[in-house]
């Protein structure tokens, strides 16, 4: 086959069998990607500070039990990013957020039992300046911590950079931009 100045050129069923491993070997294989779970952290305003929630994941829980954590969980099929957020926070805490907005932070890690590598957003809630967390089965017990202290307890390397930025952004005390908030 030729194009039309005259170059020789394959078919397209020859340039797949080109780009294919030859009979025997295997195609490299490659963990799948998937965007089902929203991260929320939960702050608080007193006084003059901010106060950060942590959820200590319940002893008896086979996955990661007794890690220091922020409220998390899977979008359900056909539910929004922003439904789910708020609806793990009330699973989790049954806390009244006040407010909800996106924070420029992705959550990302490989999840060996399934072989993807999962991705989701961090939204940042608040909740009123003397709330008390009611803990799900899934928590055994909750603390309010100034930015420093909860990075300490963090065990997820992705949660103390989100905490980080999100004590950076509100420290600043500049106003959060009304299009990522979600009422």
């Amino acid at each position: 086959m030729a194009d039309t100045l005259g170059r020789r050129t394959l078919s397209a069923s020859a340039n797949r069998e080109a780009h294919e491993p030859p009979p025997g070997l295997l195609k490299p294989a490659m963990a799948g990607v998937r965007a089902r779970i929203v991260e929320v952290l939960v702050v608080r305003f007193r006084e003059k500070h901010i106060e950060y929630l942590l959820l200590k994941r319940s002893s008896l829980r086979v996955l990661y039990p007794g890690i220091w954590q922020i409220v998390s969980g899977k979008i359900r099929r056909g539910e929004k990013a922003t439904l789910a957020a708020r609806r793990e926070v009330r699973e989790e805490t049954r806390l009244k957020i006040d407010r909800m907005w996106t924070a420029p932070f992705i959550i990302q890690f490989y999840n060996p039992a399934a072989d993807v590598v999962e991705f989701g957003p961090l939204f940042v809630a608040t909740a009123a300046s003397r709330a008390r967390p009611v803990l799900s089965r899934e928590h055994e017990s909750f603390r309010w911590l100034p930015w420093k202290k909860a990075r300490r307890l963090l065990f997820w390397p992705d949660d103390r950079k989100a905490l980080a930025l999100v004590h950076h952004i509100l420290s600043s005390r500049s106003p959060i931009p009304t299009v990522t908030s979600l009422r």
